[in-house]
């Protein structure tokens, strides 16, 4: 004697296979729309659009991190007690620096806007920072809320995007350093 499942199984089992379907299709395209909705928003000097998709305090965090870790490696490296110094000096360099810089203000002067929007016939003030948002872009997965995407214009330069909900924002910038010239 064959046992036929349930009407109410049968609905139980499709809810649970759309829903993998479901969370499957968002995982696999969702970064590739959040790229695409930051490279419209640059293309459309829309800097609110653009900040919708950056996370500026953890961006700001990664910079000053990976600022200092640069500027104060070689001090930690030699111990001619310096290097205590020299970190306080570097974070009162950097610190300032990387509030004005990341910021929806800073960002709408290095895209050339002043903080408003421009008219599509007005010159930029200023020449546009572009962007590799568009072209051949390679995504590597950290997990289900991290992922770093990395353009092939820019190999040494990735940058890290967490989940917010279910949209992502621009969290970090990593820095990869090239092998070294000799010259």
């Amino acid at each position: 004697m064959r046992v036929r499942p349930s009407v109410g199984f049968r609905w139980v089992a499709l809810t649970a296979l759309l829903s993998f379907a479901a969370f499957l299709g968002w995982y696999l395209i969702s970064p590739w729309y959040s790229l695409n909705r930051m490279a419209a928003a640059v293309e459309a000097r829309d800097s609110n659009a653009l900040a919708s998709y950056i996370d500026y305090e953890a961006l700001r965090k990664d910079a000053k991190a990976e600022l200092m870790r640069d500027l104060l490696g070689p001090l930690e490296a030699s111990d001619a007690g310096s290097g205590e110094f020299g970190g306080l000096l570097a974070d009162a360099m950097i610190g300032p620096t990387v509030e004005q810089m990341i910021s929806p203000e800073g960002l709408a002067r290095a895209f050339g806007q002043g903080g408003r929007p421009q008219p599509s016939n007005a010159a930029p003030a200023s020449e546009p920072v572009e962007l590799s948002l568009r072209g051949k872009l390679r995504i590597d997965r950290k997990g289900l809320s991290t992922f770093l995407a990395a353009s092939e214009n820019e190999p040494g330069v990735k940058a890290e995007f967490r989940r917010n909900y279910l949209s992502w924002r621009l969290s970090g910038i990593e820095l990869t350093k090239g092998p070294k010239s000799s010259s």
